[in-house]
């Protein structure tokens, strides 16, 4: 499987031997000249956090405790008591689905940040692809600012 059309090379396959991206050494100045186009102050910001696992629940209660309104984007109500309970709201939805997410994106007045922790498994491979890309074009057509997927690709 090669990953050339994410990465931009094919420094990466699962039949080549591992080497070295060649953009590697240019990726800090990439992440340094993105973080600085714009700003966000986590007080007061509203975010929305996508993923039920635990790194979403991690990541809800960091921004609550810095200040930010937080949305989290669930399919069940299996955590909707553990969500809450850290003063969160939870936005259903499946992020599978195109018009749940314009459902909550519309529910939300402004959205300053994504953080995008789906992940899939060996039952539904399809959220960690389809699902972050539906959450990007989301995320696109509401005029977020500011997208952190998280991933274990």
């Amino acid at each position: 499987m090669q990953l050339s059309r994410f990465t931009g090379s094919t420094a990466f396959s699962a039949s080549a031997p591992h080497r070295r991206c060649p953009t590697r050494a240019s990726r800090p100045a990439l992440r340094t000249q993105a973080a600085s186009g714009y700003e966000l102050d986590p007080d007061n910001a509203s975010i929305l956090v996508a993923g039920g696992g635990g790194v979403a629940l991690h990541v809800t209660r960091r921004l609550k405790n810095m200040g930010s309104w937080v949305w989290q984007l669930q399919r069940t109500d299996v955590r909707r008591k553990e969500i809450e309970g850290m003063m969160a709201i939870v936005a259903k939805g499946d992020a599978l689905v195109p018009s749940d997410l314009e459902k909550v994106m519309a529910s939300i007045e402004e959205v300053d940040a994504v953080v995008c922790t789906l992940g899939g498994s060996t039952a539904n491979p399809e959220v960690d692809s389809q699902g972050n890309i539906n959450m990007i074009q989301a995320a696109l057509k509401k005029g977020v600012k500011k997208f952190v997927l998280v991933t274990s690709l």
